[in-house]
């Protein structure tokens, strides 16, 4: 049973809404549930997503759209720079929380006593 359907979060972020809305169109009768047995008790689970509830996705211009227009190349190069800085973005805080808690796991292997510990004499 832990495989069938979608769970609430995830209908949510396939129609692109809050959990909230979910449960509203489970209420309007825009989406059909069952309850299944989860870890912390019944849950419900989405069937099926309707088409029409389906968040449109962004058009991105393909190479052979782009025919002889040189607009049409213009912009598939604009909107290709735009996706990498938006994932170079990315990248540069994710590498940022990785520098972060690997400090973090280097004061825990050191045995470095907080300061409390030292000025308490607590060991």
């Amino acid at each position: 049973m832990e495989g069938e359907g979608f769970t609430v979060a995830e209908a949510g972020e396939i129609i692109g809404v809050s959990k909230r809305q979910v449960f509203r169109l489970i209420s309007e009768g825009k989406l059909a549930t069952i309850l299944v047995p989860g870890r912390f008790g019944m849950e419900r689970r989405v069937l099926r997503i309707p088409n029409e509830l389906l968040k449109p996705l962004k058009e991105t211009p393909q190479p052979h759209d782009i025919g002889s227009d040189m607009s049409g190349g213009l912009a598939l190069i604009k909107h290709l720079t735009e996706e990498n800085l938006r994932l170079a973005g990315q990248l540069g805080a994710a590498q940022e929380r990785i520098r972060g808690l690997e400090g973090k796991v280097l004061l825990l292997e050191s045995g470095h006593r907080p300061w409390w510990k030292r000025v308490l004499r607590i060991e």
